[in-house]
């Protein structure tokens, strides 16, 4: 059960990051995920980093179910803290005749990653780093 814990704290981080808003917009909540082996797979995360004029940079039900989470894992939260945000774009957005949307879809990523990081910021000084990045 920890792993399956942790794989889904993991996905509610990875959907807040892409701002991936359609796995909660239907009848039934959290679709378009599988179970392979012992592992939890997402799929179909085409809906990540919607036009930030359309949905806003951050979706409610997005926003909502991160606020959920209190449990992390530290691995995943040091990678996001230490991610090279100077390179990544070129890595999240290889040039396409949609620059200019890519470029409003990069700045909605960064701000979620810092509210992403204040959140997880805010549990550690409020239950300590040992209970908040609990899982490896």
């Amino acid at each position: 059960a920890p792993s399956l814990a942790r794989q889904l704290s993991n996905l509610h981080v990875f959907d807040y990051l892409l701002n991936n808003w359609d796995r909660y917009s239907g009848a039934f909540p959290g679709v378009n995920c599988q179970w392979s082996g012992d592992r939890f797979v997402s799929i179909d995360n085409g809906a990540g980093f919607p036009d930030p004029r359309l949905h806003g940079v951050l979706n409610g039900r997005v926003r909502n179910n991160l606020a959920r989470v209190e449990v992390f894992s530290r691995r995943t939260i040091d990678a996001i803290r230490w991610m090279d945000t100077d390179r990544l774009f070129g890595v999240l957005f290889p040039p396409s005749p949609a620059s200019d949307i890519d470029k409003r879809r990069y700045q909605a990523f960064l701000v979620r990653r810092e509210r992403l990081l204040a959140h997880v910021d805010g549990l550690v000084a409020r239950y300590g780093a040992e209970i908040v990045l609990g899982f490896p």
